[in-house]
């Protein structure tokens, strides 16, 4: 097999550990990202120089960088081993140009789909993305396996060599760009701490999360990530949870437990709504009622109010109380590395 076409198999692997499209009329876009990062790793398979700095790949027979290093003047100042040997690839990874949908008023309604589209332009490799004036490098890292993990480290490439900082995404690509035109890019991707989590990973809820790069310190972009809430849309929210929940077909005192519950308390959590999170959850879960596990794949989301649940597709040994639940979801919660900031954002 040819080297291209191996690095295409790589290519491919790395699109399926973080899910691809799965519908006809997706195609033409799943075509355009194996495009775009068979581009990618094939630049972090070369050697390029940034002023004085050197980036020095080692080049696996699929023509992939296994490893690489960062030099000056002959000294390494920065290298990356894998995790795995043979496993994983490593890159440059080079944020995109603000866009049109970067305003004044930023709207962060789909924005990591709008973000993950391909064939945006993208800044040069060495551009200062720290808002400093000094040129950065980062480097992007894929371990290998099935889904994880994708690690992304800022260097600084100035008269002295700094390591800004790692993100370790899990299952997370991260996307870098400037979303509020202040001159310093942010990182966007999502929280996997609730991956497998009573649930299998396709019905994983992944909150997403702005890092700012601003100053070469990363930290939560808390005015990028909090969104107002009205009360109308709380309680919609709230309506088509409880026909999801407590749909026609079970007791009156039952709650169905799945993944679409912790999923709208994570989203309100992470948007700086956090008290609102308690308020659904006390809503949707009255005190009295016992909560039973069922997979998301056997709710109907998209019209809830139509279905009548099977009652046959809970199992016996599937009761969970309400108090456990709580108590295990906050300990899941605080293992999360984002949750001091989270914690802070949401005035805890």
């Amino acid at each position: 097999m040819s080297a291209s076409k191996v690095l295409r198999t790589v290519v491919i692997s790395l699109l399926l550990a973080v899910g691809t499209p799965c519908h006809a009329d997706e195609a033409s876009n799943e075509d355009a990202s194996i495009e775009e990062l068979e581009q990618q790793l094939s630049f972090g398979a070369t050697q390029h120089t940034f002023g004085d700095y050197s980036y020095i790949p080692e080049v696996g027979k699929d023509s992939r960088a296994l490893t690489c290093r960062i030099k000056k003047g002959g000294r390494v100042l920065f290298k990356y081993k894998p995790y795995y040997k043979g496993l994983g690839a490593c890159w440059i990874e080079q944020a995109l140009a603000p866009s049109e949908f970067i305003t004044n008023k930023l709207d962060l309604n789909g924005l990591s789909e709008r973000l993950s589209k391909p064939g945006q332009s993208k800044l040069p490799a060495g551009t200062d993305v720290t808002g400093d004036g000094i040129p950065d490098l980062i480097i992007g890292v894929w371990t290998g396996g099935a889904h994880c993990c994708y690690n992304y480290t800022i260097l600084s490439l100035g008269p002295k060599f700094k390591k800004l900082g790692t993100i370790h995404g899990l299952d997370s690509e991260f996307t870098f760009i400037d979303l509020d035109g202040d001159g310093a890019c942010e990182a966007v991707g999502a929280d996997f701490n609730f991956r497998y989590w009573n649930e299998c990973f396709a019905y994983s809820p992944a909150p997403v999360v702005i890092l700012s790069l601003k100053g070469g310190k990363l930290h939560l972009a808390h005015e990028l990530m909090t969104k107002n809430l009205s009360v109308a849309e709380f309680e919609k929210r709230i309506a088509k949870l409880k026909a999801i929940h407590q749909p026609k077909g079970i007791p009156a005192d039952s709650i169905l437990v799945s993944s679409g519950l912790w999923a709208a308390m994570l989203d309100l959590i992470y948007s700086g709504n956090g008290d609102r999170a308690w308020e659904l959850f006390n809503q949707l879960w009255p005190s009295n009622a016992t909560g039973y596990w069922v997979t998301s794949s056997t709710q109907n989301e998209d019209s809830p109010e139509n279905k009548i649940f099977d009652p046959s597709l809970i199992q016996s040994d599937s009761k969970i109380e309400r108090k456990k639940f709580l108590s295990t979801f906050k300990a899941q919660l605080a293992k999360s590395e984002y949750w001091p900031a989270i914690r802070k954002m949401n005035g805890w």
